[in-house]
């Protein structure tokens, strides 16, 4: 027997009357065919980890890009479409956390020893002073 899937959450949502949604990881196909998967891909591609491209701006681009492309993930991880139509900003941002804890942080966490690779800050050695400056510790 199939045992479900611990990763499948539910969130109440409504701006009128509250209701559950499911919602689920989204699976990896259409993931990497979503705007959000190739808005992350583009971050990669452009990043230039070699010549001083901070890990940090890669990491919050990737977040921004994901962001930006919300509705398209949540219509492929919700049982539901347009939930977006039917949320508040406080519902959006518990949404939007529980898809990027699913769909997206997974890679966050494995791919910063890969990344590691290509840049000699550690994680350790920056503080972050406000999103547009970040500094190094000295």
């Amino acid at each position: 027997m199939a045992s479900p899937n611990p990763r499948i959450e539910t969130v109440e949502i409504g701006i009128r009357e509250l209701r559950k949604i499911t919602v689920y990881p989204v699976a990896f196909g259409p993931k990497i065919r979503s705007n959000a998967f190739k808005a992350i891909a583009e971050v990669l591609r452009s990043a230039d980890l070699g010549g001083g491209t901070d890990i940090f701006s890669v990491a919050r681009d990737i977040f921004l890009g994901s962001v930006e492309h919300i509705g398209e993930i949540a219509d492929l991880g919700c049982d539901e479409d347009g939930v977006l139509d039917d949320v508040d900003a406080e519902q959006a941002i518990e949404l939007g956390e529980i898809l990027w804890r699913q769909n997206f942080a997974p890679y966050q966490k494995k791919m910063k020893p890969f990344m590691d690779k290509f840049t000699d800050k550690k994680e350790e050695e920056v503080v972050f002073k406000t999103e547009e400056e970040m500094i190094t510790k000295e």
